[in-house]
């Protein structure tokens, strides 16, 4: 006969396996909600269902997929041509590309708002209750321990599993801007699943503000953290519901040392004094014999004037009464405590309890990239251009170092809504065909002997890429002769930054990280012959080497194109692949005769990325 234990797990895996065949057959696809896009709609966490359907309309919530990524957005226009235009609630402006009809998994059947991180957990829930299950089988404890052994060990299973996921308490920056006031003005979101008080104002899951910050830490960035904002009913809940484990445990200890209903005791009949085995009790008509009476129900009550006879297991039930009722004092204790310190004062007894590291949320001295980049900015750049962003298209672009080193395009430039730089609104599309930046003008003098060059660039081509930004002595993209003080993407996905002196000398970022993800990063490439040349991506630095020599040259500074023949990949292989013109798009490119410090570079890149 099939032991319970086993018996309700088979039946449990056996439901589960059905239930899977059943969304499969009916064509359910489960996702979980992971960017605030949808606000609240669909909140960070959020389970969402969906289904094919025959034809989908404006106002629809689909999934999508591009590039391997899946997206969850409402349709706001159907195309003549089948395609639609989509848009995330909370976002101010359309998803930049068309979506096909084969792009869209389904719409949205159903949004369970929370239950996505329960989904990703519940792997992790199942084996860890599984576990805790097996191990308190292990020892030969009684039933009522092993059932506390289990309570506590789910308990523990499930905290752990929270504290990975961090699905209660988040903030997330949408976006920020300079305040005439002074500080600046954010715009954040609740993707947690708790309440927040940001600055007064109440924000839900999914719910956002703008809020005046002007709170600046010791590292001059300003500040902000929100405390919880629950109510005080949502607060009793809460330490109720944080309570359920302890209380289950000590219900069932309770069961146990509460002592069983007095059953009517049996005990066997004495012989009487003259031995003649008569009972008392009947007449002595059972001569001899053992007769069962029933001790409890015959023995007669005291007299007034005389105390009951203690039976022996008086003083333990008195022992196991008063450890009951000690112990119901202990809980309530902690619950009326606990609820009136959190009472008392909300921001000091749960702020102190959120230890969540998004739970903070600061800027650096720059607001944007064009802030990063400026005549103001230290160190003063010897050119920058912003490529596309709040602007038109044109043949020309301005130098935002205040140098008039303009930029001129070999073709007329195409802008994209997509952005690295957040606060921005355009970048340039560079086809890989015949789209070149170049410094127009006089070429530099003299190539500097010290510098730093960066840029901010996006694709998914997964063939060998062109320049992202470089020198070359010529205007001409194919006609250059020298050319170094580089970075260039190679077909791997690696990024290599590369100076010339008698033979090529690179860096690059490790095997593993890849770059040509369609998702946007930031660069720079920074050399002298004291510190040598370092590879920083997105604020980081990934490479080093040391090189206390350079070539003198002299040209012209390039975004998106420039020769490259001779020079390898990231590990040093030669290539027959050597394309002139970069395929992606790129935004604030900017090139300075001083190294960029690591704290700048990771300041230019919170500038943009926030």
């Amino acid at each position: 006969m099939m032991k319970r234990p086993v018996f309700w797990v088979a039946t449990i895996v056996a439901a589960a396996a059905v239930l899977a065949a059943l969304a499969v057959s009916a064509g359910l696809r489960f996702y979980t909600v992971m960017t605030p896009s949808m606000g609240t709609t669909a909140p960070v966490g959020t389970l969402v269902v969906t289904r094919p359907a025959p034809t989908y309309r404006v106002g629809d919530i689909v999934t999508y997929e591009r590039d391997d990524r899946s997206y969850t957005h409402r349709i706001i226009t159907a195309n003549p041509d089948g395609t639609f235009i989509t848009k995330g609630d909370l976002n101010g402006a359309a998803d930049p590309l068309p979506v096909t009809p084969e792009q869209v998994v389904g719409h949205a059947v159903w949004l369970g708002p929370g239950l996505g991180w329960l989904w990703q957990g519940l792997p992790w829930l199942m084996l860890g209750g599984l576990a805790v299950y097996a191990l308190s089988l292990v020892r030969p404890l009684d039933r009522t321990w092993q059932w506390i052994v289990r309570i506590s060990g789910w308990t523990l299973v499930f905290c752990l599993v929270a504290v990975w996921l961090r699905p209660w308490v988040s903030l997330t920056q949408l976006a920020y801007e300079p305040s005439d006031l002074g500080g600046v003005i954010m715009h954040v979101v609740n993707t947690g699943l708790f309440p927040l008080d940001v600055l007064g104002t109440r924000l839900t899951s999914g719910q956002d503000t703008m809020v005046h910050v002007t709170e600046q830490n010791a590292h001059g960035l300003y500040t902000l953290t929100p405390t919880l904002g629950f109510y005080w009913w949502e607060q009793v809940g809460l330490f109720l519901l944080c309570l359920i484990p302890f209380g289950l445990s000590f219900l069932i200890r309770a069961e146990e040392v509460t002592p069983a209903r007095a059953l009517p005791e049996v005990q066997r009949a004495e012989p009487d004094e003259s031995g003649d085995g008569s009972d008392p009790g009947n007449g002595g008509e059972a001569d001899g014999a053992e007769t069962e009476w029933i001790g409890s129900l015959l023995e007669p009550e005291p007299a007034p004037d005389e105390p009951a006879a203690p039976s022996a297991g008086d003083g333990v039930d008195k022992d196991r009464r008063r450890r009951l009722i000690l112990t119901s004092a202990i809980v309530l204790a902690i619950v009326i405590s606990v609820s009136v310190i959190s009472f008392a004062s909300t921001s000091a007894a749960l702020t102190a309890k959120v230890t969540n590291s998004t739970n903070t949320t600061g800027t650096r001295t720059y607001y944007n990239c064009a802030d990063a980049v400026s005549s103001t900015a230290n160190p003063v750049p010897f050119l920058a251009w912003a490529l596309g962003t709040a602007r038109s298209a044109t043949s020309n672009e301005p130098d935002l170092s205040g140098n008039n080193r303009t930029g001129r395009y070999l073709v007329a430039s195409t802008v994209n809504s997509s952005v690295g730089c957040r606060g921005t609104t355009a970048s340039v599309v560079f086809d890989g065909k015949s789209q070149c930046l170049y410094q127009y003008g006089n070429p530099t003098a003299t190539a500097p002997t010290t510098f730093s060059i960066e840029a901010w660039f996006m694709t998914n081509s997964k063939a060998l890429n062109g320049k992202i930004i470089g020198l070359g002595n010529s205007r001409n993209t194919s006609s250059d002769n020298t050319y170094d003080r580089h970075i260039y993407l190679d077909k791997a996905g690696r990024i290599v930054f590369g100076v010339y002196y008698n033979e090529q000398k690179i860096v690059a970022t490790p095997v593993g990280p890849i770059y040509n993800d369609g998702n946007w990063h930031h660069v720079v490439g920074t050399y002298s012959t004291s510190a040598g040349m370092t590879l920083y991506v997105d604020g980081v630095a990934v490479a080093t080497a040391p090189q206390p020599n350079i070539n003198a040259d002299t040209g012209y500074w390039k975004v998106g194109c420039g020769t490259l023949s001779t020079w390898t990949d990231a590990g040093g292989a030669t290539t027959t692949e050597k394309p002139a013109y970069f395929t992606g798009q790129i935004q604030y490119a900017a090139v300075y005769t001083t190294v960029l410090t690591a704290a700048q570079v990771q300041e230019h890149y919170l500038a943009g990325a926030g």
